[in-house]
């Protein structure tokens, strides 16, 4: 997960925590350990699979401000 600090610069943080929220899709609850704001998350290949069992492709996605 990149976050962005107070004062704008950015760095890479490892999830805390990460959890199958087990709602029958493949939506999950990252948990992070800083009080900074995310600003994008990415994730490998083939480490979680939807529910039809397929493998995730390599995933990056800006995190949107709430509101």
């Amino acid at each position: 997960v990149t976050v962005r600090a107070a004062d704008r610069t950015e760095r890479e943080v490892t999830t805390a925590a990460l959890a199958d929220l087990g709602d029958g899709d493949n939506n999950h609850l990252l948990c992070l350990d800083t009080p900074d704001t995310p600003v994008s998350v990415s994730f490998p290949a083939g480490v979680l699979t939807d529910p039809n069992d397929d493998l995730n492709p390599a995933t990056r996605v800006a995190v949107r401000p709430a509101g």
